[in-house]
């Protein structure tokens, strides 16, 4: 379609994680996850995407450490599609089969700071916990472990709808994680 505009996704082609954004919202520009090497089942990962609009460079953080930085010549598309956490868009085509415990979206283009403070050592932080200069541009945050219904935003008016029936299992420290959790809200 000619709605893209950005995704984090597995890419069975590398046995790689990457980061996508598109231009023109009909091709994808791949920011690839080289430095991690192959992901491993069962393992929890802290991924970032982050567009700096200024300098007019994509980059992909997994666990804190920069994957890769690919430069734009024109900026992330601004479409009109719904946004999903989970899937590649409606229907059962680019699920994730996976668990996703948090997802945040800035309007600012986050520093390696500001990622390594939102990484935690591995651990992670909940909007609770972040800094005020952590919070400059946060524009929402979603905690999906609850096990039903939607998911609340912790910071603003976006919620998020469940599409299908999202599973839930036990996560790190006790929390619930959702399992091929595809959640969607009107932007």
């Amino acid at each position: 379609g000619n709605q893209r505009g950005y995704l984090i996704e597995y890419d069975n082609v590398t046995n790689r994680l990457r980061a996508l954004f598109s231009e023109a919202g009909t091709s994808n520009i791949s920011v690839p996850g080289t430095v991690l090497g192959a992901p491993s089942a069962g393992t929890l990962y802290h991924m970032v995407f982050v567009y700096d609009a200024v300098a007019r460079l994509a980059r992909f953080y997994i666990n804190g450490v920069l994957q890769s930085t690919v430069a734009s010549s024109i900026g992330i598309f601004d479409n009109t599609a719904d946004f999903f956490i989970g899937a590649f868009q409606t229907g059962t085509f680019g699920n994730l089969d996976g668990r996703v415990a948090r997802a945040a979206v800035w309007k600012r283009a986050l520093s390696a700071a500001d990622i390594a403070e939102h990484y935690n050592g591995g651990f992670g932080k909940r909007f609770v916990s972040f800094s005020p200069g952590l919070v400059v541009g946060l524009e929402a945050v979603w905690d999906l472990t609850e096990l039903t219904g939607s998911r609340a935003d912790s910071v603003g008016a976006n919620t998020l709808t469940a599409t299908g029936t999202p599973l839930c299992a036990q996560g790190p420290f006790g929390n619930t994680l959702t399992d091929v959790n595809t959640v969607t809200a009107n932007t």
